[in-house]
């Protein structure tokens, strides 16, 4: 019934819904093959040596020229919560800053995603700074969104090679672990496993941001009409992997 009701109001708005191709799933993105190329070698070489800060800080300049900038930005910072030396790459956070696109081109989503986030983890820490590893962080979006004293550290094994089912950190070396729009993506079986690293690297807590199950809200159905839509990866992963369940009752409109 939902999709039905939802493709009538598509089509009567006047889009046409069409299923993404098996063939084109996956294809590489238009772009510089020789700057996809430096990507994964720093990608490889970080994975193999996660802890490097010259291995983060090398890439950092590197996503820089490559104008991403967000991802620069975020890789400086790393570097730096991974002991870099500081008055090298202290001097380049004012220039990278100054190069970060309006955060209203990131759209509603994502936008909304960091800002709520980030404001739930300085709210925790008042006015002290912290140190917050970012584990599934995309491109380090968040970095951005957080005060410039603060510690950052992201984990996304996809964009600079540092794994986020086994973080290579001490024990309690950061104040918070955040996990945004992760936890939906990993099979139920391993969620705990998942979670007991996050709070073992914690010395404060771990924030996760994340959709959850709710009963009544057809969520299998919604889930397929969102894979025929979109033929995305993590349409398919929200209906394999199912929606974490809160213990306890929840409402709809809760």
């Amino acid at each position: 019934m939902i999709k039905s009701l939802a493709k009538s109001f598509f089509e009567k708005a006047g889009y046409k819904i069409i299923k993404v191709s098996k063939q084109h799933e996956g294809s590489p993105p238009a772009g510089n093959t020789s700057s996809s190329v430096a990507k994964d070698s720093f990608v490889h070489d970080i994975a193999q040596n996660p802890l490097s800060a010259r291995l983060h800080l090398q890439y950092a300049f590197d996503a820089s020229k490559k104008g991403n900038h967000y991802l620069a930005y975020a890789e400086l910072k790393t570097a730096l919560s991974l002991g870099a030396e500081r008055e090298h790459a202290e001097k380049h956070i004012p220039i990278f800053i100054d190069k970060l696109p309006d955060p209203k081109y990131l759209g509603h989503n994502l936008y909304r995603r960091n800002k709520v986030l980030a404001s739930e983890i300085t709210e925790r820490g008042a006015k002290s700074a912290m140190s917050i590893l970012d584990v599934g962080g995309g491109q380090g979006h968040l970095a951005a969104f957080l005060p410039d004293d603060y510690n950052y550290c992201l984990v996304e094994p996809s964009v600079n090679g540092i794994s986020g089912t086994n973080l290579p950190f001490p024990d309690h070396s950061f104040d918070y672990v955040v996990s945004c729009h992760v936890l939906e993506h990993i099979p139920e079986a391993k969620r705990n496993l998942f979670l007991d690293q996050l709070l073992s690297k914690s010395q404060k807590g771990v924030v996760l941001l994340n959709p959850f199950h709710v009963e009544g809200t057809h969520v299998e159905e919604r889930s397929n009409l969102f894979i025929e839509i979109t033929g995305a990866q993590w349409a398919k992963e929200h209906l394999e992997c199912t929606f974490p369940k809160l213990v306890g009752k929840m409402q709809p409109n809760e």
